[in-house]
Parts: C-alpha cells; sequence; structure tokens
C-alpha cells in the first residue's frame, strides 16, 4: 500500500467493482478518448480483467481515500521489459473528476515504479482534446 493524507494505492480487488466503476467505463462520452469505450463492461468482465492481471507481470491498483476506503478509480500498468517501458492508464470515476486524485496518484506511484523498476521508462498517454 502507498498513501498520502488524502488517497492510497492498493491492490484492486473483484470486490472493488461497484456501480460508480462500471457507469464511469460504460460512459461513452466520458471515456471517449479511452480504448476501453469500445466494449460494454459489466460485472463479470471486470471481474475477469482484475483476474488476467493477476496472471501478469502487470500491475493494476485501486485509488482509494484514506478516509473511508472509497473507491475512487484506478491505475494499470502495462510493463514491457523488452522496450524498459511502464505504460500507465488511469480511471478517475466521473463523480469524481476534477479534484486532482489522478495527479496525485502519479505523484505517489512514480517514486515507487522508480524504485520497484530501475531504468524503466514510464510513458502516460494523453489526448489534446
Amino acid at each position: 500500500m502507498i498513501g498520502s493524507s488524502r488517497i492510497i494505492l492498493t491492490e484492486l480487488h473483484e470486490s472493488d467493482v461497484s456501480v460508480d466503476y462500471l457507469q464511469t467505463l460504460n460512459d461513452s462520452e466520458y471515456m471517449k478518448y479511452s480504448r476501453n469505450s469500445n466494449f460494454i463492461h459489466t460485472q463479470s468482465s471486470q471481474i475477469q480483467y482484475i483476474a488476467n492481471f493477476r496472471l501478469s507481470n502487470n500491475l493494476l491498483f485501486a485509488i482509494k481515500n484514506t478516509e473511508n476506503r472509497k473507491l475512487l478509480g484506478s491505475i494499470n500498468c502495462y510493463i514491457d521489459f523488452s522496450k524498459m517501458t511502464l505504460d500507465l492508464g488511469f480511471l478517475i470515476f466521473k463523480n469524481q473528476q476534477g479534484k486532482g486524485y489522478a495527479s496525485e496518484a502519479l505523484e505517489l506511484l512514480i517514486p515507487y515504479l522508480e524504485a520497484q523498476y530501475p531504468g524503466m521508462t514510464a510513458v502516460i498517454g494523453s489526448n489534446k482534446s
């Protein structure tokens, strides 16, 4: 677990899949720049998604409120040893956007990744739109 006074990053569990999680993933306007916008997400598809991370070298973190442990979003990290890259993706729930959670999570995660994967480059994509 990695944390600050406001948020913690911890392993995302199947039990974390909530209505907010699914509503955000299935909001086509909010997710229009995500590769996840091409799919319909269900409880079972997200449980499988989380389980698949456990079977890989990749990482999947929950972003939770420190105070009440409420899930605010997630961060995935695809590890490519051949390219020496860590490809990061964020999901902040629609009802939590604009509060700085992604920036704060990144400030916590980057030092952790630098220590765990020295010499690798973190890649964070964005869309100008």
